[in-house]
Order: structure tokens, then sequence, then C-alpha cells
């Protein structure tokens, strides 16, 4: 008779071997995980910024399409301040045969510093041309600063022109209008403008 000395065979890991492979999946799972929470907060981080841009980019865009068709119109003054700019202006209202519908319109922009908001006020012939009754367009939020300044003649003869923060020219539209907001800060040059004269 033999004694079978032979040891069992080993079905499965002994528990030091499982907790190893525990250890290991747990290190290889937390640092995915910490890439990827890098990964989104960058990108929203990112994505933050560029709707930012984005809004902005809209904001200059539709103001200098209604400033440079800007034109000098009987019996209505242009009006320009730090926070507001207003004057008569060719706006699209729509699409006719697959063509633009331009009509002519008062437009004022107007710098809401409660709400850090700028409105877009479009008063047309059937408002008659009368801001309360006009149209408005609300811009996203304004960090920061916002103004706008106008092109003027200096008073000195050492630059071309100087900036001021008020148009007082009331039949003349200005040669330029400058908008800063928040970051960004945009020129805009009025083909039909006038430099400011006055002091």
């Amino acid at each position: 008779m033999t004694a079978n000395n032979s040891k069992p065979s080993r079905r499965g890991f002994t528990f030091v071997e499982l907790l190893i492979a525990l250890t290991i999946f747990s290190i290889i799972a937390v640092s995915v995980y910490s890439v990827f929470r890098v990964g989104v907060k960058l990108w929203r981080s990112n994505s933050a910024a560029f709707d930012s841009s984005r809004a902005a980019r809209y904001f200059f865009d539709t103001a200098a399409s209604d400033m440079r068709n800007a034109f000098i119109y009987p019996g209505m003054d242009i009006a320009g301040t730090s926070d507001s700019f207003s004057f008569m202006t060719l706006v699209t209202v729509g699409v006719v045969d697959s063509s633009p519908h331009v009509e002519i319109a008062r437009v004022s922009y107007i710098f809401d510093k409660e709400a850090g908001v700028v409105r877009r006020k479009v008063a047309g012939r059937e408002e008659g041309f009368d801001e309360t009754y006009a149209k408005t367009t609300e811009f996203p939020s304004v960090e920061g600063r916002f103004n706008f300044s106008y092109c003027y003649k200096p008073k000195s003869g050492e630059v071309a022109y100087e900036w001021r923060d008020s148009w007082g020219v009331k039949d003349k539209m200005p040669r330029g209008v400058r908008i800063r907001s928040g970051e960004f800060d945009k020129w805009i040059f009025i083909p039909m403008g006038e430099l400011g004269t006055g002091d």
C-alpha cells in the first residue's frame, strides 16, 4: 500500500495574491480617474473662455455692422456717452425671396451697470423710431469695464486723433467709435463719419 503524500492541486488564488492584484488595480484606477478629472476641469475652463470670447465677438460684430451702416437722418440726433450710443442705421429685419430685407432704424446700445449687460434697442418705422417701443436684444454679461469713446481731432498736432467719452456733435456721425468691454477692445471706423471738433 502506498500512501498518497502528494499535495492537492491548487485551484484559485491565495488571499495575499488577491490583495496584491486588488492594490495594483486600485492604483491604476485612481491614476486613470485623476487624468480624466484633470481633463474635464481643463475642458470646462476652456469652454467657459471660448463661450465668453464667442459672445464678445458676436456683440462686436453686431455693433460694427450697425455702426458701419450708420448715416445722418434729418431730425434724428446722434447721441453718444461713455455708456450709450444712439444713431440711425440700416438693419436687416428678415429675408424676402432669399435676399435680406433691410430697413431704416434707430439703434441704441445701452450699458446697464447694475445688470452688467449691454442692451441693443432697434426702433424702426413701425415703432416711430422711438426707443420706448424698440425691440431689445440683451448681450451676455460684461465683466469689468465697459465704455464707448469717440474719435476727435486732437488739441495738439502730436497725434492724428484722440478718444473722448462723449459725442457732442449732434448733426455729424463720429469717424470712429472705440468699445471697451472687459478684456476686449474694438475700434470701429465709420465710413460716413467725421472727426469731432468740439472742446
